[in-house]
Parts: C-alpha cells; structure tokens; sequence
C-alpha cells in the first residue's frame, strides 16, 4: 500500500463549517479520507488549521520521524499566507497593508520546504489552492467590521479577494515548474462550475463536503499519474 504524507492548512485537514451553526469542525468525508477510501493508499494527515507556509516547515520538522515512513509527501500551502489582518484594514483601510507572508517570501519558503522534504529522500508533490467564494468571504470578513473601510480597500471590488488568493494560486504552479515537482491543478473543475460558490461553506475560504468530493474525484487519476511520473524519475536516475 502506499502511504501518503500531508502537509497543509485546514483545507488539507478537512476543516468545514456546521450549516446550522457556523462552527468550524473535521469532516470526516475529506478529500484527504476520501481518496484514502477510493484508492489503495493511507494518508497521514499533519494539516493543522490555519497553517501558513512556515508553520508547514515547523509541522515538517515536527513529524519529520513519521514522514520518513511515507512514500510521497502532499503539500497544499498558500490560503493563509495570503490572508490579511481585516481588523487593521476596518480600522484603516487607506494604510499599507501586509498580507501573512508576501507572495515572494511565500515561494521562497516554499522552495525550502521542498529541498527540505527532498533532502530526507521524500518526493514532495503539490496541491494547487481551491479558489475563494469572494462574497461569501467578503460577508464573512466584514461581519463585525467596517464593510465600508474594507470594500474601500478592496477598490470598491468584491471580486479583488479571488484575484488576489488566485496570484498565491499561480506562485504554487510557479514553484513546482521550477522545482521539476509535479502540482495536481484542484482549482480549474470549481471554476468550470457556474455555481463554484454553492461548493464553499458560508465564510468563502473552505470548501464544504462538496467541495471535498469533487477534489477527491479531480485527484483520483492525477494522483497515480503524479507517482507513476516521479517513480519513473527515479529509476531514470537510478539507472544513470
């Protein structure tokens, strides 16, 4: 059996929202646990809520013994790295503002925790980022807040939300070209769905039960392509 490590945020780890409640819990039918159930693999999920590019590179260091243990380790890093302090912008939203971690230091860091999970003999593969539902978490974020003093600062358009998390999404793409390590493109099948947003829970950021499942079924023939393209890498390389 194949045993699959993964490092990610709350999407990685399953995390949705209850519909009557609003409360953030595990769904036990994530992607993650659903490809598990479909193919013949075993995930170990180290995907923690809210984690940033950095905390994947502490998560890494922190279950490095275990992840020794896998034969490929999944990376889905960027949603949060890209979030902002939306108290600030309510309170002033003319400021210069910075996201969690500005897009070039994202894709430095995760070149590092690329060479890092390499360098311990681990093939790392990456997961592109779901899109945003921009005015579900454009309702969300401003719940509480200035909704004014944040559109203000979103250019008077809802819309720059998914614009921005999407530049995150390409900085992905771009590392993996330029690593040589494969991405499995997650995001396209939500934006061929005219109703994208009906597959995100009600803050906009994370993908419900839905949401899940189509990621699972988008991963189900990449995934085997991604492992059969890395193991023939390897026997090329073996072979020189």
């Amino acid at each position: 059996m194949i045993k699959v490590g993964l490092l990610g945020d709350s999407v990685g780890r399953g995390v949705v929202q209850e519909n009557n409640n609003g409360k953030y819990v595990v769904s036990q039918q994530s992607f993650a646990n659903l490809c598990q159930e479909k193919f013949d693999i075993l995930v170990e999920n180290f995907s923690r809520f809210g984690s940033t590019i950095m905390n994947g590179m502490t998560s890494f260091n922190r279950f490095f013994n275990e992840l020794k243990t896998t034969n490929y380790v999944l990376m889905i890093f960027g949603g949060n790295d890209c979030n902002f302090d939306w108290d600030a912008i309510s309170q002033n939203p003319t400021l210069p503002h910075q996201p969690a971690c500005p897009v070039e230091e994202f894709k430095q860091k995760y070149t590092d925790l690329i060479h890092q999970v390499q360098a311990q003999g681990e093939s790392p593969v990456l997961l592109s980022l779901p899109p945003i539902a921009a005015h579900k978490f454009y309702h969300f974020i401003c719940r509480n807040r200035n909704a004014e003093n944040i559109l203000q600062y979103l250019g008077g358009n809802i819309n720059n939300i998914n614009n921005w998390h999407e530049m995150y999404n390409l900085a992905v793409f771009y590392v993996g070209a330029h690593q040589g390590i494969p991405v499995l493109d997650i995001t396209s099948p939500f934006f061929a769905l005219k109703d994208y947003e009906t597959y995100f829970c009600e803050d906009g950021m994370h993908p419900n039960e839905l949401g899940h499942k189509l990621i699972a079924e988008t991963l189900q023939n990449r995934l085997e392509k991604a492992f059969n393209s890395i193991d023939a890498w390897k026997r090329t390389v073996e072979i020189k």
